[in-house]
């Protein structure tokens, strides 16, 4: 059936619709320098990406891009908010694509991340090879060699329902030093005998 406004148009028919649909994309490639990488959580009290970040009305997957300047990755979010830098933040993890619900307010065809989900583009000729740069927030920090006659051997996860060290224990804001000897410092520290029984640490 014509359209009554517009012959040259169809507007369906008895029972029958012309149906149209608008494509948004989920993440739209912007250009040959950098590839999509995916879906990125923020981090609690701090930006997954904060080497900087712009935000204004016009934001588009585009204009962040040139926003960000060369570094390895940057991110979209909240449909206004850029973000970028050459590492994620200690607890920054993917998430499913499916969680990005805000479209960019400068172009309503892409999609500009959603609250707490960052849409990710990563520098397309770093594609594939391993991200060495510390995390900014850890960045410059390092364990000791040696302390009190123990070696640094390694960072191990805890047991299950356990301490995966279970001698003497301390919950008290200790330093390495106030432990030599007896134990290896995160927040708790563990001591002597279990560090020997778990192989934590080798004496000098």
């Amino acid at each position: 059936m014509q359209c009554s406004g517009n012959p040259l148009e169809y507007c369906g028919a008895g029972r029958r619709l012309n149906v149209c649909a608008k494509t948004v994309n989920v993440a739209v490639a912007p250009g040959p320098e950098y590839t999509y990488y995916g879906c990125q959580t923020e981090v609690t009290n701090m930006q997954a990406l904060n080497a900087k970040m712009s935000a204004y009305d016009t934001m588009t997957v585009e204009s962040c891009q040139i926003d960000c300047v060369d570094f390895r990755y940057y991110g979209l979010e909240y449909g206004r908010e850029c973000y970028w830098g050459n590492s994620f933040n200690y607890g920054s993890v993917p998430a499913p694509s499916t969680d990005f619900a805000v479209l960019c307010q400068g172009d309503a065809s892409e999609i500009c991340g959603n609250g707490l989900r960052l849409s990710i583009y990563e520098l397309s000729s770093l594609v594939g090879t391993p991200d060495t740069t510390p995390p900014p927030a850890l960045a410059g920090l390092s364990n000791k060699a040696t302390v009190g006659g123990y070696d640094f051997l390694n960072c191990m996860s805890e047991a299950t329902n356990a301490r995966a060290l279970q001698g003497a224990s301390t919950a008290d804001d200790v330093d390495v030093g106030e432990w030599a000897g007896e134990a290896v410092w995160t927040r708790d520290a563990w001591g002597r005998a279990a560090l020997d029984v778990m192989g934590c640490c080798s004496v000098v």
